[in-house]
C-alpha cells in the first residue's frame, strides 16, 4: 500500500481495522488456548478416573484372593480341629480303659489284702 496516497482517515480507519483484526485473532488464541487447557483438565481427570477405578478393582482383587486364603486355611484349621477332635475322643476311650482297668486292680488289691489278712489273723490264732 502507498502511504502517500492515503488521506489521514483513511490510515486512521486502516489503523483501526488492523487493531480489531489483531484484537480479534488475540481472543480466538485466548479461548483455543482455553479450550486446550480444558480438555487436557478433562483427559486428566478421566485418566484420575480411570486410575482409581483400576485401583478399586486391584484392591478388590487382592482382597478376594486374601479372602480366599482365609477360606482355604480356616478349612484347614477345621481339619485340624477335627483331627484333634478324634484323637481327643481316643484319649477319652483310652482313659476309660486305663480307669477299668484301675478299679480292676483296685478290686484285685483289695482281694488280695482281705485274703492275705485272714492269712494273717489264721498264723496269729492258730
Amino acid at each position: 500500500m502507498n502511504h502517500e496516497n492515503l488521506s489521514y482517515e483513511e490510515e486512521q480507519l486502516q489503523i483501526i481495522i488492523m487493531n480489531e483484526i489483531k484484537e480479534k485473532s488475540l481472543r480466538e488464541a485466548t479461548q483455543l488456548k482455553d479450550r486446550e487447557i480444558q480438555e487436557e483438565r478433562h483427559l486428566r481427570e478421566l485418566q484420575d478416573i480411570e486410575y482409581q477405578e483400576s485401583l478399586v478393582f486391584d484392591l478388590n482383587k487382592d482382597l478376594n484372593e486374601d479372602n480366599e486364603g482365609l477360606n482355604e486355611d480356616n478349612e484347614g484349621l477345621n481339619k485340624d480341629n477335627e483331627g484333634l477332635n478324634e484323637d481327643n475322643e481316643g484319649l477319652n476311650e483310652d482313659n476309660e480303659g486305663l480307669n477299668k482297668d484301675n478299679e480292676d486292680l483296685n478290686k484285685e488289691s483289695n482281694d488280695i489284702s482281705l485274703e492275705e489278712m485272714r492269712q494273717i489273723r489264721l498264723q496269729r490264732f492258730s
